[in-house]
């Protein structure tokens, strides 16, 4: 552990130690490569303007450089004809080489608006620039500490108890991490620096982008070989391979892209995106950690699926907010924001009917959800379609309790229901026939069975339902005809008492 605790500390040494690159002694390069044995090509690129081929500037790459493979190694190019014709005779007068020195080897490239045509040669290491050269010396450095890095890792994974393995691998993430935010801090890196690309003169901060990227190949070494063991609250850095491997930043960019051709809120669209930018975002702040990527993941998989399922179809923003109830989608902050827009609306309604209209409309839409929502990706978690239902429940009852402490008096004696000790079946024949009488007159049976249902009650305090009391409209059994006759007789016997 002791070796490895220094070959971390090494990295330190790169940044701000003796061998960072504003201190690093440059004088000895030259030797080193030559000791190491390390080949030293040229290749001169002439830049030209795209379409009138006029010489722009000299640009050499060594073979030590980055990028050097991609070119050194490039297959024999498609020179299109216009361009041979027009630069094969320049490119010797426009560029300083030795023609003794010239291999017979062309490159030719065409990339954001120009040409580079390029020439190798065979050179010293003593004949390429400084700034080039300590460049080179810091690619080559690194790639060699990747490597004993890589190397002692799993030799540890051997050698350690899993428990040990565990503090060491962590040990060596925060080492990186810390690391790798000093220099995106002290040299104000933004995503745009980290592409490495082919210059005319190098400096420090293109050295020490070289350290990050190297930093970063180790992290993305352990968080993929050793998941379990890292810690999992640290941001995932800029740049990782993990969001190559998983095609999650054309995902991302794609559903961006779409969501600025649907008319939503511009609040509820900064809220998707400030989630969504999170793995494109260099701010170490505002940067997802790895135990959110899973459900990161989950969330553009679903959201890439609405979208695909919406591409023929004209959807909005309510389309969209159901989606992302039905996924739990940043369950806390989401919440407030749907709860924040149901409590406007219900501000503006017009009075306790209307706002209870609306809450049961809302609540049919959440029920609704319900049945299409997935679990949440934590399992211990409620699904925020049960919050928002519980939310509006709660309204719901609030609602109809401001409603009764409203209704007057004589209102509510009226809305009490009767008790009656009639059976459903008595209860149907007995308005039927006040009915019949003229005693009552409904406008259809339906209305009068609603009407018996809201105002009676048996003495077990059960309510008739509606669909009982008019089935029995239309079937007047034995029974019932029994109490109908009894009750004739008793008004009989009611009325020859006051006769008398």
């Amino acid at each position: 552990m002791k070796e490895l605790f220094y070959e971390t500390i090494s990295y330190h040494e790169l940044i701000n130690g003796d061998l960072a690159p504003k201190t690093v002694d440059t004088s000895n390069i030259t030797e080193y490569f030559n000791s190491e044995g390390v080949y030293c090509q040229e290749m001169i690129l002439a830049k030209y303007d795209k379409d009138d081929f006029e010489f722009i500037e000299e640009i050499r790459i060594s073979s030590a450089h980055p990028l050097a493979e991609s070119y050194f190694d490039a297959e024999e190019p498609h020179f299109p004809k216009k361009a041979q014709d027009n630069l094969k005779s320049k490119i010797l007068q426009h560029l300083d080489i030795q023609t003794v020195n010239l291999e017979n080897k062309l490159i030719y490239k065409s990339e954001n608006g120009v040409q580079l045509v390029g020439m190798i040669i065979d050179a010293d290491w003593d004949e390429v620039e400084k700034n080039r050269l300590k460049y080179c010396y810091f690619n080559r450095l690194l790639q060699e500490m990747e490597k004993k890095h890589i190397g002692i890792i799993k030799q540890i994974n051997i050698t350690q108890s899993e428990d040990q393995l565990k503090s060491s691998i962590i040990k060596i993430q925060r080492d990186l991490h810390g690391n790798l935010n000093e220099i995106t801090n002290e040299f104000n890196l933004k995503s745009s620096d980290l592409e490495i690309k082919v210059k005319k003169v190098y400096t420090d901060k293109d050295c020490i982008i070289l350290v990050y990227k190297s930093m970063l190949e180790i992290l993305d070494y352990i968080s993929t070989t050793f998941y379990d063991f890292i810690d999992q609250k640290k941001d995932i850095p800029y740049y990782s391979k993990l969001f190559n491997q998983n095609d999650v930043v054309t995902k991302t960019e794609k559903i961006l892209k779409q969501l600025d051709e649907i008319e939503i809120e511009e609040r509820l669209q900064l809220l998707i995106e400030d989630e969504l930018r999170k793995i494109l975002d260099f701010d170490i702040s505002k940067r997802i950690t790895y135990l959110e990527f899973d459900e990161f993941k989950r969330f553009l998989y679903h959201f890439s699926k609405f979208l695909e399922k919406h591409k023929h179809e004209t959807f909005g923003q309510t389309d969209l907010i159901h989606f992302l109830i039905s996924i739990s989608f940043k369950k806390q902050i989401f919440f407030e924001y749907i709860i924040h827009q149901l409590q406007s609306t219900l501000i503006k309604s017009d009075g306790f009917e209307e706002r209870n209209e609306f809450l049961m409309t809302k609540k049919k839409e959440y029920l609704q959800l319900k049945l299409s929502s997935i679990k949440p990706f934590n399992a211990d978690e409620t699904p925020l379609v049960l919050d928002l239902l519980q939310w509006v429940n709660l309204e719901l009852k609030h609602v109809k309790r401001e409603t009764q402490t409203r209704i007057p008096e004589s209102q509510k004696l009226v809305n009490e229901k009767i008790v009656t000790t009639l059976s459903s079946k008595k209860l149907g024949a007995y308005y039927l026939v006040s009915k019949d009488f003229g005693i009552f007159k409904p406008e259809s049976m339906i209305q009068f069975s609603e009407w018996i249902h809201e105002t009676h009650k048996n003495e077990t305090d059960h309510s008739y339902t509606p669909d009982s009391i008019r089935n029995n409209f239309y079937k007047i059994e034995s029974k019932s005809r029994e109490m109908l006759r009894d009750f004739a007789f008793y008004i009989l016997d009611v009325t020859n008492q006051n006769k008398e």
